[in-house]
Formats: structure tokens, C-alpha cells, sequence
């Protein structure tokens, strides 16, 4: 009877320094570049024309997209503390034109989810809140998918490509800036930049799916093919809108 008192009486102590007046919760959701991985994406994964060099690209189309939520819990000393969720995905679908007959086809595509936990120092006024601090990012980046068709009648060709995933972590400098239109609704714009590491690639499959007329009798290819580096990314730049508690 007397624990279940004291854990009754716990409970109620930290849900009132939880929700008292002076802390606030901010929910908010965000759109962002895939800005902290473009390197690898860039050079290791859809490195560029990696179709083919000598290829004329007769169409392409490229899709980036990032979408975020984002936690964070303010103190009565004005630390934030936040946490924040993101999927992301890159897809590129191209037409090449220098080939007789049926234009070739070719699409790439990976996704990525993000996780991170910091920690800012806020200012605030009754319109404007600016913090800054710090963020441990992680990442996890889904096995990149390549295909290839030709479907000419003169030749068949399906191939299909598979580079080995990976993972990322890292520390940030992370800021933020929020406008608030009401007492409870908000526009903000975050910025994240840092070092990471990376750990992604193990090996690359390519398999031919279908060949008409046959020109090879190795229908399945595999190579090694990392890329571990540690260096400074790019910044990632967020913008959305939120709401206080």
C-alpha cells in the first residue's frame, strides 16, 4: 500500500512538471532535402549518367523527397529537447535516344528513414523563437534498385541491378526558427549540418533477365562495392508547420 502510494504520488510530481505552464510541447511536421546524404547518393549510388556514359538521355526524370515529425519538449530554463522521424526516397527514370528502334528505359530507386536526438537553447519572443544546439543523427538506407528494358524487336533486354544498403551516424549543429501566426500555430524553418559516417555498399548484383538474341552465357554478375567515408555534409534544410501545448 505504501509503494503504491509513492509511485502514485510520482506520477502525479512528474506529470505536473510535464505539463506545467512553464514547459511547452512542440509537434510539428517538415519537408526537407535529402541534404546529409547527397553525397553518397550522388557518388555511390546514382553516380552520374550511371546508365552509361556514351548514352544521349532523350527524357529523364528525377524525384527527391523528405518528410519529417518532429518532437520537442521545452524546459522553464529554455532547453529543447527533440527528437525527430524521417522517410525519404529518390527515384530517377531516364530514355535513352541514341539507340535504334524502341527506346531503351531505365529507372533507380532507394529510400532512406532518419532518426535523431538533440539538444538547443531557445530564445523567445511573442512572435519568434530561435534556438541552436546539437543532434546525433542516424540513418538507414534501403538497397538501391536499378532496371534496364529494351523491348525492340530486333533485341530483348532486361536487366536488373541491386546495390547493398547501409547506415549512417553522426553529430550535428542544428537550428531552428519558429514564426507563430497564433499562440498555438506555427511556420519554422530548421537547418542541419555536420560530420557523419558512413557505412553503406557491400556488393552489386546485376542479372540479366531476359536476352533476345543471347550475347553472353553469365547471366548473373557480383562485385564488391563499399563506401565507408567520414566527412562534412551539406546542410539539410526543413520547412513545415506545427502547433504548441
Amino acid at each position: 500500500m505504501k509503494s503504491r502510494l509513492i509511485q502514485t504520488l510520482s506520477a502525479v510530481i512528474w506529470l505536473n512538471l510535464v505539463f506545467s505552464q512553464e514547459t511547452e510541447h512542440f509537434f510539428y511536421l517538415t519537408l526537407s532535402n535529402n541534404g546529409q546524404l547527397e553525397e553518397v547518393i550522388d557518388d555511390f549510388y546514382f553516380e552520374p549518367d550511371s546508365y552509361n556514359p556514351s548514352d544521349d538521355v532523350l527524357s529523364f526524370d528525377q524525384r527527391i523527397l523528405k518528410f519529417n515529425f518532429h518532437y520537442e519538449f521545452k524546459t522553464k530554463k529554455n532547453l529543447i529537447f527533440s527528437g525527430t522521424f524521417g522517410y525519404g526516397h529518390r527515384k530517377e527514370e531516364y530514355v535513352i535516344g541514341n539507340q535504334p528502334g524502341i527506346p531503351p528505359t531505365g529507372k533507380e530507386h532507394q529510400t532512406y528513414l532518419a532518426f535523431a536526438l538533440g539538444s538547443r537553447y531557445a530564445w523567445t519572443n511573442e512572435k519568434i523563437q530561435f534556438s541552436t544546439g546539437l543532434e546525433i543523427p542516424f540513418y538507414l538506407l534501403s538497397n538501391c534498385e536499378k532496371t534496364y528494358k529494351q523491348e525492340d524487336p530486333i533485341r530483348m533486354y532486361h536487366t536488373e541491378e541491386v546495390t547493398t544498403g547501409g547506415s549512417a551516424f553522426g553529430v550535428n549543429s542544428t537550428s531552428s526558427l519558429k514564426w507563430f501566426i497564433t499562440p498555438k500555430l506555427f511556420f519554422l524553418s530548421n537547418v542541419s549540418f555536420g560530420i557523419v559516417k558512413f557505412d553503406v555498399g557491400g556488393n552489386t548484383v546485376t542479372n540479366i533477365l531476359i536476352q533476345e538474341p543471347q550475347f553472353t552465357n553469365e547471366p548473373v554478375w557480383e562485385w564488391e562495392n563499399k563506401y565507408r567515408k567520414t566527412t562534412i555534409t551539406p546542410p539539410e534544410l526543413f520547412f513545415g508547420v506545427g502547433f504548441r501545448i
